[in-house]
């Protein structure tokens, strides 16, 4: 006969009628996942920060201090998930400024294949490569 730990449940798990052996395993089951969606919580709160400190920091500079931080990592192929954050609180500056970005962020990516610079009126990017 198998030791008790070892034995396949009478019942279905996570029925009303587990037996005592199997309580214990899903017990530390279910704390290891609580355990490990605090962590994801704490590290998605992490992200969060590191945006907002993009945000913030961006938010103090000009229109065209922003382009010159785009300049710089066009053709530039490095990639940490702080350069993303980096990126996407750019461009979420250069819109919040009134800055059409049409010509480098269609919605879900950014082209860096081209340096940029605004138009005559100040209202919009526009690729100069």
């Amino acid at each position: 006969m198998p030791h008790a730990a070892c034995r396949m449940p009478q019942t279905i798990p996570f029925s009303i009628n587990i037996t005592p052996s199997y309580r214990r395993v899903y017990a530390k089951l279910f704390v290891y996942l609580w355990a490990k969606s605090l962590n994801t919580r704490k590290i998605m709160n992490t992200h969060e920060k590191h945006l907002e400190d993009f945000k913030k920091s961006m938010a103090e500079k000009s229109v065209e201090a922003l382009i010159e931080d785009f300049n710089r990592e066009v053709g530039s192929n490095a990639w940490v998930s702080m350069r993303a954050y980096h990126d996407f609180a750019l461009i979420e500056t250069l819109i919040a400024k009134g800055i059409d970005v049409s010509a480098i962020y269609d919605g879900k990516s950014i082209s860096f294949a081209r340096h940029i610079s605004l138009n005559e009126d100040k209202s919009r990017v526009v690729c100069v490569d």
